[in-house]
């Protein structure tokens, strides 16, 4: 593929996926026009704008990202989809605070879960 079709990719994709997690902009949205009225959660308004800001964000890496799994490495849409979350969790796993929610599991934990698998298939 050349650099028109992945651009053209990328915009299909990031539509593609703004649709499906809509529901994330929508109630991040009336979130943040609910808190105006309602003095309780007005100290939370920027965490509202903060999600929505994230969302814009994040949907837009996640375009471009499957996009060039796709375009470049010539995988097919639900591998390049797979790749690109294994990715988004291997740089969130750097994170402070919230990287150990990401991280793999440790090699041991992995032998202990094929073990019990394993014991189940008895």
């Amino acid at each position: 593929m050349n650099a028109f079709d992945y651009l053209v990719l990328k915009t299909g994709l990031f539509f593609l996926f703004a649709v499906i997690s809509s529901p994330i902009a929508i109630v991040s949205v009336w979130l943040f026009k609910y808190s105006d009225d309602h003095e309780p959660i007005r100290a939370l308004r920027w965490l509202f704008g903060l999600v929505g800001l994230a969302w814009v964000l994040g949907l837009e890496w996640f375009a471009k990202r499957t996009a060039q799994q796709m375009a470049f490495e010539n995988q097919k849409f639900f591998p390049a989809v797979k790749h690109s979350i294994f990715d988004i969790r291997l740089r969130l796993a750097f994170l402070p605070l919230i990287g150990n929610w990401f991280a793999p599991a440790r090699q041991g934990d992995d032998e202990a879960i094929a073990k019990t698998e394993k014991d189940k298939g008895r």
